[in-house]
């Protein structure tokens, strides 16, 4: 499966396509805002959004239960990462320092700083 979210928009659209009459996106909406605060409360500019498949020309379908917050950390090129899967809240910490010539060009901002075997489980995207 491929996910693309788009960060460059307003926190409006992080309700579209939710069901707010709905407990389980209530509750995901809900924890997509208080992470939002809980950035903003620690000095820094989150930016929310709700992930989307791929689409053949444009956006997808959305996703509704997977988001990000993301947040460029006071340290150039370092990002912190919050992947909310239903009411599951993964964090990570993103670098550019790692990023390949190739990355780069296609507008890669950063990546994952740990590094994975050369067998990834799906299990192991979401430690």
């Amino acid at each position: 499966m491929y996910f693309r979210s788009s960060l460059n928009g307003p926190w409006r659209n992080v309700k579209r396509g939710l069901h707010l009459d709905d407990p389980e996106d209530l509750a995901h909406y809900e924890l997509i805002e208080r992470t939002r605060d809980q950035y903003v409360d620690a000095g820094l500019v989150p930016k929310c959004s709700k992930f989307y498949r791929r689409g053949r020309t444009r956006k997808g379908q959305t996703t509704v239960g997977l988001s990000c917050v993301v947040a460029e950390l006071p340290t150039v090129g370092q990002y912190l990462v919050t992947m909310i899967y239903d009411q599951l809240v993964l964090v990570y910490e993103l670098d550019n320092a790692t990023l390949t010539a190739r990355q780069r060009q296609s507008g890669v901002i950063a990546t994952n700083t740990q590094r994975s075997g050369n067998r990834v489980r799906a299990r192991d995207l979401f430690k």
